[in-house]
């Protein structure tokens, strides 16, 4: 029985991995599975009438030439289907005394993301291949973001893409220190809370071995943050990373300028240039960190109300349901501070 479900986990470790590439090589499916290539070659063999073949790559150093495919418009919703019951069929933790459990499993291209940058992101040595595990993790929490609005997703599929961007962030964060060791600190400490968070409604649901999983992921990165002083310090420094080529950096850089906002005398300073990350970053992974962070500077300027207004409309999901959340948290400020101001004069 061990082995039968242990074929069923790689099988479903491909086939999640094939759903959420859309196109891809043997190659490419073994690095984000971490599953062997010969599986990989049988399952791709197997599928082939579920495939549709789009060429063959150029030859690449010694790695010779790889046979591109797609899944099957057609037949990806066999897949899935199939990956359902895959799914339902593993071993599973008993759920806690009481508690409901939902019929609507996981989207296994979320769990093949989050296996991703739990085991394989570590493993990676190359840069350039953690940065491309971590583009196509991303790029799974930003597809079922935009495919399943929050309040349509069960909360058990809600509680895994809440997983995967923690990892993403933490991943992130790990990537910067290859550029600036000061501000991923920051941005570990950020990305370490939120796995926390996470990890307790994991066990809070009755799976504490994943939480646990999750937790030792976090403490895995030993990046301390630096003391008010150096921070402060900083600041400048802050301000030019911002404007980083490296996505990392930049996002990084906003977390720790959020950060440093309450330690610092150029905390105003500093929410101007997560405004301007907001307003004009190419790239919508810093643009929904800054619409995150923006809600927790807690001060009246309209110039930041009025960017998260505009960032609540954009195009891009994620950062249109975090400038919404940002704007809700200044909202809900604003009416305490009013309560206490009429409090006040009485």
């Amino acid at each position: 029985m061990k082995v039968y479900v242990g074929l069923m986990s790689e099988r479903y470790k491909v086939l999640g991995a094939m759903l959420a590439l859309g196109d891809f090589t043997v190659p490419e499916l073994t690095q984000y599975s971490g599953v062997s290539p010969q599986t990989v070659r049988t399952v791709v063999s197997r599928e082939r009438r579920n495939l549709k073949p789009l060429g063959i790559e150029a030859a690449t150093g010694r790695g010779g030439r790889f046979k591109r495919f797609q899944v099957q418009p057609a037949q990806a919703e066999g897949i899935r289907q199939e990956l359902n019951e895959l799914y339902r069929a593993l071993p599973r933790e008993s759920p806690v005394p009481g508690q409901q459990t939902e019929s609507q499993p996981v989207p296994l291209a979320i769990l093949a993301a989050e296996d991703v940058l739990i085991r394989r992101f570590p493993q990676a040595g190359a840069l350039e291949e953690r940065k491309r595990l971590l583009n196509l993790a991303e790029s799974v929490w930003q597809r079922y973001c935009s495919a399943l609005p929050e309040e349509n997703l069960p909360s058990t599929a809600r509680l895994y893409l809440d997983s995967l961007d923690g990892l993403r962030k933490l991943c992130s964060a790990e990537l910067a220190t290859t550029y600036e060791p000061f501000f991923s600190g920051l941005a570990f400490d950020r990305a370490k809370e939120s796995m926390r968070v996470v990890a307790a409604a994991f066990k809070r649901a009755g799976q504490a071995e994943h939480a646990a999983e999750l937790l030792d992921r976090a403490l895995a990165s030993s990046a301390g943050s630096p003391s008010a002083e150096i921070i402060r310090s900083k600041t400048m420094e802050m301000s030019e990373s911002l404007e980083h080529p490296e996505v990392y950096v930049r996002e990084a850089a906003v977390q720790a300028a959020a950060t440093a906002a309450s330690a610092s005398n150029a905390s105003w300073k500093l929410a101007s240039d997560i405004v301007t990350r907001l307003q004009q970053d190419g790239d919508p992974v810093v643009r929904r960190t800054a619409a995150e962070v923006l809600g927790e500077l807690i001060h009246h300027d309209a110039a930041v109300e009025q960017a998260l207004t505009k960032a609540a409309r954009e195009d891009e999901p994620a950062v249109r349901l975090a400038a919404r959340k940002s704007l809700a948290v200044l909202e809900a400020h604003s009416s305490r501070e009013a309560a206490n101001q009429a409090l006040e004069a009485v």
